[in-house]
């Protein structure tokens, strides 16, 4: 979970590249129902903020794929639609 707070500590001071780096080595350190969706979700968002469309929209769906029970499934399929 530490990359995951720094990813919120980076994305808060603005430091959007180094958040983003952070919240993917989060995301895919463990592969875990609660935590890995939570991750993705803000990585997909940040990316979506930046501007970075297709990034987010392939995090989305690996939301949506493989964590379809997750409370972050729902607002993915949302965005997702929405940015396609």
């Amino acid at each position: 979970m530490k990359p995951g707070a720094l990813g919120d500590a980076y994305a808060e001071s603005q430091n959007y590249d180094k958040a983003l780096s952070l919240y993917k080595i989060a995301a895919n350190s463990e592969d875990n129902d609660f935590l890995t969706p939570y991750y993705l979700y803000k990585y997909a968002i940040l990316n979506k903020v930046q501007g970075n469309n297709p990034e987010a929209i392939t995090a989305f769906e690996t939301i949506i794929n493989k964590y379809p029970e997750s409370n972050e499934a729902g607002e993915a399929e949302r965005y997702a639609a929405m940015l396609k």
